[in-house]
């Protein structure tokens, strides 16, 4: 910069002095004119005046021009010779130092030196040395090992104890807060998990800096949590083989260190709020895996299958895993859908038998397996909605090399099904074939037909494994669930869209629907409240949501003390009416569970207002087009 500065500076009194010089000539000129012919004085205009300037200026501006031509060849000329390599072995680097000494003259050298802001005082070696070292950063490998060993003579290296938590957090995040102290201090860390110990090289000083800075850092506060043995309904080995799984994924979530022994859990973080969210996710994953008393929160109250009319069909179980769409806490375990080898079914001939009892049922049935849940005089406040997917069984076979997909089970009868069903199981939402919407209109909002939206979702604490702290029953009139649905725009705001409040559900899963795929109905009596008169404290509530990234949101990890965060989603869908149907096709990434994938739901709504409300009322409707949907689920067409 400051070279550019002095060129600059010495450009511009050149050009001040030229133009002095030349308004010195034209007053001569002017005067000799005015000698010659006094009695006729010509007064010279602007115009006239700037002509004969330019005219007498243009010999020195192509003497410039071609100085500063001279001065780009020169450097163009010192720069080619520049190795792509900054070390070189001796040969290369004295062959280079001829090559700059044969080429070049001490005052050529000193030009460019003077160019690059460098002092041009010197002997040529001394110049050619200042070019290699300082300009161009090329040393010779004597160099650097003499370099090397310089800096070796000053360095010290020191050994600390620590302990797994403290280890966790210095290579938590890609070690990036470790990275940043070591380039603040000029030092290496070097971690020995093993022996559970971090080194420190450098200078005496620095390591100490750095030391301080470590320990600084690895402020760490711990809180410990018991699960009552009597709550527990697996045994003990099976209690930790399945959590400690898990437990590396949930910590690095959460950002806190998270260690099992017996029936008591201990969390580790650097702040209150990691292990608050810490607490809520391993009180949401003892709820997922069934360990204890409680159930999963997904999980359905009835089954049906697919049926050819009468209740002894077989059935093959076909395994099943997506690291990247399931759920994080269901990705280490093995799991198995069920596969129809039979031929397609008709539309008319679709037979549904209950897994429970191996009744045939119609779709009335599931209808009024559906309301027995709810009080006759709600069923105004109840809506509908269904997912496509497969209902998954855990492989519970031993495997001692924990290999998630285990050998096919072939030729299950309805019974063994129905002893599956009392285990863990998930619904699996899968992606739907690229031609499902194709005959459809899409939903034009804002005029685009694409949404971007986020959905955070909190759910009664009364619900999940309780983890030391005093919960009440959910009685009365409260709330099971709570969905906030906020609105992203173009430019990144956020608007809150909806609250919907739920006071109960109850689902039925549908598998093998038309031989294709599975489906789950679930009807939810719910609470909708408007975004513009809402309670103060629920106002307070949404302030504190706050959108951190593209698919990133800090939100409250519970709600009034009675609601705990479930998880964040990020959606961008696409809508469709059908009939009094609103069909969604999602792309979603949730935050917690980190999971990827593209799904299709379907809501019974008044196709004027989109209103969800009063699902029942058009039930025949919206069972058509879940069995409609059920045949065009075929990936051999697409």
């Amino acid at each position: 910069m400051l070279s550019s500065l002095r060129v600059t500076s010495r450009r511009l009194v050149q050009s001040t002095s030229r133009h002095n010089h030349f308004t010195r000539l034209i007053s001569i000129s002017c005067i000799n004119l005015a000698k010659e012919k006094a009695p006729k004085q010509e007064y010279l205009s602007d115009s006239r005046f700037q002509e004969l300037l330019e005219k007498m200026e243009k010999p020195l501006l192509k003497e410039e021009a071609v100085q500063n031509d001279s001065l780009a060849t020169l450097l163009d000329s010192i720069n080619a010779l520049k190795p792509t390599n900054s070390i070189l072995n001796e040969n290369d680097y004295n062959n280079l130092i001829k090559r700059l000494e044969k080429s070049h003259t001490v005052r050529q050298l000193g030009d460019y030196l003077l160019y690059q802001g460098y002092k041009r005082n010197g002997l040529k070696s001394q110049l050619i040395q200042r070019i290699l070292n300082n300009i161009w950063n090329v040393k010779s490998e004597a160099q650097t090992r003499e370099e090397e060993r310089v800096r070796l003579r000053n360095l010290v290296i020191q050994h600390f104890p620590t302990s797994k938590q403290e280890l966790f957090f210095i290579i938590n995040d890609n070690a990036e807060n470790i990275k940043e102290i070591e380039s603040r201090n000029q030092v290496n860390v070097t971690v020995d998990i093993e022996n559970n110990t971090y080194s420190i090289e450098g200078h005496a000083l620095s390591v100490n800096k750095a030391k301080n800075d470590i320990t600084s850092y690895l402020k760490i506060t711990e809180e410990v949590l018991e699960i009552p043995k009597e709550d527990i309904k697996v045994n003990m080995d099976m209690f930790h083989q399945q959590i400690r799984n898990e437990l590396p994924d949930i910590s690095i979530i959460s950002n806190s260190f998270i260690s099992l022994s017996g029936n008591t859990f201990t969390l580790s973080a650097r702040t209150p709020e990691c292990i608050e969210k810490a607490k809520r996710l391993v009180s949401v994953l003892l709820t997922e895996l069934e360990l204890t008393e409680k159930k999963s929160v997904d999980k359905s109250d009835h089954t049906v299958i697919q049926a050819s009319g009468t209740n002894d069909h077989t059935y093959d179980l076909l395994p099943i895993h997506d690291s990247e769409s399931m759920p994080v806490f269901h990705r280490r375990t093995g799991w198995s859908r069920i596969n129809f080898s039979q031929d397609k079914i008709a539309e008319e001939d679709e037979k549904l038998l209950s897994v429970h009892d191996q009744q045939l049922k119609t779709y009335d049935d599931i209808k009024h397996m559906l309301l027995n849940s709810f009080d006759s005089n709600q069923l105004s406040n109840i809506s509908l909605e269904a997912r496509f997917g497969y209902v998954l069984f855990n492989n519970d076979k031993p495997n001692k090399s924990f290999n998630i997909l285990p050998a096919l089970d072939t030729n299950i009868d309805i019974k063994t099904i129905d002893h599956l069903l009392k285990k863990k199981t998930l619904f699996f939402n899968g992606m739907p074939p690229r031609n499902m919407t194709s005959p459809m209109l899409p939903l034009i909002v804002d005029g685009d037909f694409k949404e971007r939206t986020i959905n955070v979702e909190y759910i009664n604490k009364s619900l999940l494994v309780n983890l030391g702290r005093h919960v009440d029953d959910n009685k009365g009139n409260q709330l099971n669930r709570l969905n906030m649905e906020f609105l992203v725009k173009e430019q990144g705001d956020m608007i809150l869209g909806s609250i919907t409040g739920e006071k109960k559900r109850s689902a039925v899963d549908i598998i093998g629907l038309a031989g294709h795929v599975d489906a789950r109905i679930i009807a939810k009596e719910i609470v909708e409240y408007s975004v513009n008169d809402l309670p103060a404290e629920m106002n307070e509530f949404i302030k504190q949501f706050q959108l951190l990234a593209y698919s990133e949101l800090n939100a409250p990890n519970q709600f009034k003390d009675r609601m705990s965060l479930m998880d964040v989603t990020f959606k961008s869908k696409k809508r469709y009416i059908y009939e009094n149907n609103l069909i969604s096709l999602d792309h979603i990434v949730q935050q917690d569970q980190q999971s990827k994938r593209t799904e299709l739901i379907v809501n019974s709504v008044e196709s004027d207002t989109l209103n969800t409300m009063n699902g029942f009322s058009r039930w025949d409707s919206f069972i058509h087009l879940l069995s409609k949907i059920a045949h065009r689920w075929d990936y051999s067409t697409v």
